[in-house]
């Protein structure tokens, strides 16, 4: 009677053993995902590197860590991830961190069936990042490799579950080292050897190729859309920002601008002829500068913006220049702002249906109640196109006289620089090098500092700031960086105030380009520049993101390509 040679299987100890091997497998390919996300998380890479490799090839060491970091471990991970929302103010990137090291500590440690379940689940979490974030085709290779050996893992989960009794549980961390953790694993893999059926990997991998050959073509079959536009993962999770309006102007060390060609505003004429070839469309004016970023502080908005109302239009807001009755007609994109692109001051504003609003005489914007859902459209009448806005209340001379309009409470301040004293220096030696010494006009000094700063600095959607202690706009103009509309406006503002000029940021749009009969504003277009108080009632529009000297009054030289951001 011929007998049947039965196959040797795997004993519970050798799949616990390929189950801590497996999962930490699975727990590197998932840290390979970060090849793909900008976050900074090299120490966590490293440590991920070092420690998991290590744990594979020691098992036993794991037992060597005492009971009371395993007890810490979970309220440190959650102060840690505290720490880092509070001093980065990011989402995406604190949970990728935060699931980093959990990942870590998962793969380290001695796990039960719920915890390589964990595992799984935290590796998918980097992968699904890293998929929504990648173009590369090298990513094809990584999710492949990692759901092969997630459903590899899965199977052994199961397989170790229908052996043991799950009232047997595994060896608490601190005690003895587990049985699995003895021996090596050489004999671990020539047990695997004599106990797979060839036959049966054969059909695994033929299905599992299938599967992924069908997935590929549905793939290729299936419409898509462009992922940077469509979704804002990518935005939230990166260190780069975006062409876009932006009402706070915020300076970091390192700034790589991305252009955004999506259109944001479209505006007709009534008689083209008669538009001026620079349109600068102003939105907001940002007073304060605290902690390196520009804002309009809470002051500006109590002393310059009324009370909200609602009505369907706006009838004078500041002076404008008689130039017959060009109308205009703005159709606002939603998500965009809040704040109404105008040139200047108009004699009419009127919406196609009742809004709720504030309007600012004294800075000539209007401000909506919330940002529109949907596409405002509104008409504007005989509105201030020139490079001087009106100053009929006196409003920048009573700020130099340190007077609150209106009697409101505290002054907002156009000549604070909002830097240290040893910054103030360092700005103070910057506007003697300018002026020589004696003091200027308003138009004077802006004509000079503009001819410094393009000396000095070239321009670049890409930009990196000198290491060291102090405010960045200070630290950029000491150095000779490249640098974008931004950091050109801001830093001309802070010299301004440090010669004692009234000077603030608008941040907005400028120029389009025109389509048949409609001008058409892209966030490509988003600029940041500056007006100067002229001493004589009026706030004098200055750019200094220029390829040479250049102020907006009586030149015609040509500015350079706006760049102003928004950051996420």
């Amino acid at each position: 009677m011929l007998t049947v040679r039965e196959r040797p299987q795997l004993k519970l100890e050798e799949l616990r053993r390929l189950k801590w091997l497996l999962g930490g497998v699975l727990a590197l390919i998932a840290l390979s995902s970060l090849l793909y996300l900008e976050i900074d998380a090299l120490a966590l890479m490293v440590a991920g590197v070092v420690l998991i490799p290590l744990a594979l090839l020691k098992p036993a060491w794991p037992a060597r860590v005492p009971a009371i970091v395993h007890q810490l471990a979970f309220p440190g991970v959650v102060a840690f991830s505290a720490y880092d929302f509070y001093a980065h103010a990011e989402v995406l990137p604190t949970l990728v961190r935060l699931d980093m090291l959990l990942l870590l500590y998962r793969a380290c440690s001695y796990r039960k069936r719920r915890d390589d379940l964990q595992l799984i689940l935290l590796g998918l979490f980097l992968i699904v990042m890293a998929g929504v974030i990648t173009v590369s085709l090298v990513f094809a290779v990584q999710i492949v490799a990692f759901v092969a050996c997630a459903l590899l893992f899965l199977l052994v989960i199961t397989l170790v579950d229908g052996i043991e009794d799950e009232r047997v549980a595994l060896a608490e961390t601190g005690e003895a080292p587990p049985v699995w953790t003895q021996g090596d694993w050489s004999g671990l893999f020539r047990r695997l050897r004599k106990t797979c059926d060839w036959r049966v990997f054969a059909l695994g991998g033929l299905l599992f190729a299938g599967l992924v050959t069908l997935s590929a073509v549905l793939f290729m079959a299936i419409p898509r859309f462009q992922i940077d536009s469509g979704l804002f993962l990518d935005r939230l999770i990166t260190k780069k920002s975006y062409t876009g309006f932006s009402d706070t102007l915020k300076f970091d060390d390192v700034t790589d601008i991305q252009q955004d060609n999506s259109v944001v505003l479209r505006v007709e004429a009534s008689d083209r002829s008669r538009v001026p070839e620079t349109l600068y469309w102003r939105m907001v004016v940002l007073d304060e500068y605290r902690n390196g970023a520009f804002q309009l502080s809470t002051a500006m908005k109590s002393a310059a913006f009324n009370r909200e109302q609602s009505a369907a239009r706006i009838n004078g807001l500041g002076p404008v220049p008689r130039n017959g009755m060009l109308s205009w007609t703005f159709y606002l994109e939603s998500g965009v702002s809040r704040f109404l692109p105008l040139a200047g001051g108009f004699r009419r504003l009127v919406f196609t249906e009742p809004q709720v609003f504030s309007v600012s005489p004294t800075l000539q914007l209007v401000m909506l109640s919330r940002e529109p859902v949907s596409m405002k459209a509104y008409r504007v009448e005989e509105m201030n196109t020139g490079d001087r806005l009106p100053d009929s209340s006196m409003f920048g001379h009573r700020l130099r006289l340190g007077q609150a309009p209106q009697s409101s409470g505290r002054v907002p301040d156009l000549l604070d620089t909002g830097v240290g004293e040893g910054d103030r220096v360092i700005l103070a030696g910057i506007v003697n090098e300018i002026t020589g010494g004696v003091e200027l006009d308003p138009e004077e000094f802006a004509r000079r500092t503009m001819i410094w700063l393009a000396k000095r600095h070239g321009y670049s959607l890409k930009t990196e700031l000198p290491k060291g202690a102090g405010d960045p706009l200070v630290r950029w103009l000491s150095s000779s960086e490249p640098g974008h509309c931004e950091l050109f406006a801001g830093a001309f503002t802070l010299l301004a105030r440090a010669a004692r000029h009234p000077s603030r940021v608008v941040a907005g749009f400028m120029g389009g380009a025109w389509n048949e009969d409609y001008l058409m504003v892209r966030n490509s277009d988003a600029h940041a520049w500056c007006e100067l108080y002229d001493g004589h009632g009026s706030w004098l529009r200055c750019d200094p993101t220029n390829d040479g000297p250049r102020l907006v009054a009586g030149s015609s030289s040509s500015a350079r390509t706006p760049a102003n951001l928004r950051t996420v």
